[in-house]
């Protein structure tokens, strides 16, 4: 392709480009302040060098965007390039890194518009109309370049694809030398590579060097293959689960280790394939040990056309940039604070570490100074909307802690219209409560004034949440002043009837009800607790910092991992049922370990009455299917709870049930703390399902269980050439 530049203009670009930033900024934009020339002058040496490494690619690639677009006179043209080559050197930090037109447009237009707003300079009102004539405000201008090919508008009738992934995950530290001057160069926290998540420095397991990882956006009933690569330094092995996704008949892609695979080998590979459903928002999170809570987590959205869909009338935009992914975040790595509870130190102090409330990886802890004495903090997460628009948030909670909390945005309601996936019958509320695991979908029509509003996450007052996290909610019209967020309200402005979403009060939308749901052919009562280990020397000395360790289990049993995932070893595996009242009696005084599984006949309709007898409310989450809350409900005494008591009430009708066909749709459900839970479903799919506390501390120390659904002939085998594991003995 002919170059549209002149090698003497080109020159004059380079050479332009290498002066000393502050003095060229005065030349094309005029005056700034004395602060922001010495941050320009900074950055000469380092800009000269980005020039230099670049140029060739500039001269090539340069060429193509210039003469592709439409210019009045060559004096505007070559301002533009002017233009893009000084966004390189005042905010161009890292070597370039284009991988088509469209990016680079993309950046002008962000760090001209707003950047250089930020650094109190004017952009020639005829650069300025070159760059908004561009369109690169408009969504649809370069969404179909800059995004997966499977993250589509999906078709009516279905037109499934085949969408391949690959998510490379390893160590990496937070605000590391690639942040470079980040936070007090805000652009800086933006660059390639640069984690800053609240501030504090730290290992952290990214996904393509990014907490969250990529979010993976497909349609229902598209096939989806994600070669996971570990490349995890410290050779550690591990598993993703796709939160969500029932697998039907792919019961070894469900990712759970060493129930369903084996871990994948540190320097190995493992590609996940299956079909992408059911509809809705869901998550795929590391499921070894605590790479969850180091960051290994990312978005799963399985969309639909509009047509299966009951409430897309009633929104304008469902944008990936309004994915809003909370998560809890520790000063040190989860493995150090398990231990420390696990197996505690008098020398250190477990709880002087801090906490954090992650929004879409960003939150503010550390506070950092410049030169000057003045005061910055890491970014928070601002999400944007236009006024007069109604915009389809989807949240998830990705918590590893007792961490519930309590959602709400400044002036504005919130329009819940689906949970866990599942629609509802739109909803308006004050504030959500969301746990660990949970998933929900609301509207948030912009008819405030035009200005920049808090996001609060409240920590609930049911779970030990220890911190609270705010975000940003910005009109593209209104200031660009941030507002002050701090201290997070624990109450939400009275905007609706109704202050909080309720799970019993909503009402599901489903087309095909399964009428075997009226019935149940069995009901388990669950009792969740923990037991207490003591802790003394020989002669009976208390170790000076308590002596007490939980141990989390179901129905008495802490859940242990069998040496070969079940999947293979199948009836060969030790294991027991958490049922046998004999196991149950024997065990309420001491700690008993084992694989627990709990037999479901295939196609039987099956309810569970789950008991906690904690002081504490935290969620459960069940693998491979979904299921209907019928009840829920405090009762708010450690004699009300108790397994015999549970049982006698039923009997006697005092735990009230909703009618199923009223009853939401989940696979998480929050048990209230000293209560219980009522849900029900029909066992249909056949394999091996995890059933397990959200919460890491109760995870970890055993309370989780399988339910194996048909029986073993009923369920698929896995395909031979399976990576396999276990125990050895010569």
């Amino acid at each position: 392709m002919a170059s549209s530049l002149s090698k003497p203009l080109l020159e004059t670009l380079y050479i332009s480009t290498i002066q000393p930033c502050s003095d060229y900024a005065i030349t094309v934009w005029g005056n700034t302040t004395e602060l922001n020339k010495n941050i320009l002058k900074r950055h000469q040496k380092r800009a000269a060098r980005i020039v230099t490494n670049n140029f060739d690619y500039i001269n090539v690639r340069g060429d193509n965007i210039i003469q592709n677009l439409s210019w009045q006179t060559l004096e505007e043209k070559r301002d533009f390039s002017l233009a893009c080559l000084m966004y390189k050197c005042v905010y161009g930090l890292a070597p370039i890194r284009l991988v088509n037109e469209i990016e680079l447009i993309r950046d002008i237009h962000t760090h001209l518009t707003r950047g250089v707003e930020n650094l109190n300079v004017t952009i020639p009102k005829y650069t300025l109309s070159l760059i908004q004539s561009l369109g690169c405000q408009e969504k649809k201008g370069f969404v179909a370049t800059e995004t997966h090919e499977c993250a589509r508008t999906c078709e009516y009738p279905t037109r499934p694809k085949v969408c391949e992934y690959v998510l490379d995950v390893r160590w990496f530290y937070s605000m590391s030398v690639y942040c470079f001057d980040c936070p007090i160069l805000s652009d800086d926290c933006s660059l390639d590579r640069c984690l800053t998540l609240d501030g504090v420095s730290r290992p952290s397991v990214t996904t393509n060097y990014t907490i969250p990882g990529p979010t993976i956006e497909v349609c229902e009933g598209d096939t989806v293959q994600v070669k996971l690569l570990n490349n995890l330094q410290d050779r550690g092995a591990m598993t993703i689960h796709w939160y969500g996704m029932h697998q039907e008949g792919t019961n070894w892609m469900d990712g759970v280790s060493m129930i369903t695979q084996c871990p994948v080998a540190s320097s190995s590979s493992f590609v996940y394939e299956f079909t992408a459903s059911p509809a809705g928002t869901h998550w795929y999170h590391g499921h070894s040990g605590y790479m969850r809570n180091d960051g290994m987590y990312g978005a799963l959205i399985v969309k639909q056309a509009m047509q299966y869909e009951y409430n897309s009338h009633l929104y304008d935009f469902d944008l990936p940039e309004h994915v809003m992914m909370i998560a809890d975040w520790k000063e040190r790595p989860t493995l150090s604070t398990y231990l420390m509870a696990d197996s505690p130190t008098k020398y250190v102090d477990s709880e002087s570490q801090k906490f954090s409330i992650l929004i879409n990886g960003r939150a503010q802890e550390d506070a950092f100074y410049d030169d000057h004495g003045d005061v910055y903090y890491t970014p928070l997460s601002t999400f944007e909307v236009k006024e007069g628009m109604t915009y389809r948030f989807r949240m998830i909670n990705a918590a590893f802690a007792l961490c519930n909390l309590v959602v709400s945005i400044q002036s504005h309601p919130l329009t819940v219209v689906a949970v866990d996936g599942s629609e509802v019958v739109p909803t308006e509320v004050d504030s959500i409560l969301i746990a660990p695991g949970e998933r929900y979908d609301f509207l948030l029509k912009a008819t405030a004034k035009p200005a920049s509003y808090c996001i609060y996450y409240a920590g609930s007052e049911d779970t030990i949440c220890v911190d609270d996290g705010v975000a940003i909610l910005k009109y593209t019209a209104g200031s660009n002043v941030e507002p002050s967020c701090y201290p997070v309200i624990k109450t939400p402005d009275t905007l609706t009837d109704t202050p909080r979403f309720s799970v019993l009060d909503a009402l599901p939308l489903e087309r095909n009800f399964d009428e075997a749901l009226y019935n149940v052919d069995a009901t388990h009562y669950i009792a969740l607790n923990y037991y207490i280990e003591k802790i003394y020397a020989p002669d009976g000395r208390d170790n000076g910092i308590g002596n007490d360790l939980s141990n989390f289990r179901i129905d008495n049993i802490a859940f242990s991992y069998p040496s070969s995932p079940i999947v293979f070893s199948r009836e060969s595996a030790e294991t027991c049922e958490p049922f046998h009242a004999a196991m149950f009696k024997a065990c309420n005084e001491t700690l008993c370990r084992c694989t627990s599984i709990i037999k479901i006949p295939l196609g039987k309709v099956i309810e569970f009455v789950l008991i906690n007898q904690n002081d504490a409310s935290y969620s459960f989450h069940m693998h491979g299917t979904s299921f209907r809350v019928l009840g829920s409900e405090t009762l708010g005494d450690i004699q009300h709870v108790a397994k015999p008591s549970i049982e006698k009430q039923d009997s006697e009708g005092l735990l009230p049930r909703l009618s199923p066909d009223r009853a939401l749709i989940k696979d998480t459900i929050n048990v209230p703390e000293l209560g219980y839970v009522i849900i029900r479903w029909k066992a249909d799919n056949p394999g091996y399902w995890f059933f397990h506390s959200l919460p890491n501390s109760h995870l970890e120390t055993g309370q989780a269980t399988i339910l194996q659904v048909g029986e073993t002939y009923e369920i698929a085998q896995p395909p031979s050439n399976m990576p396999s594991c276990g125990a050895y003995q010569p």
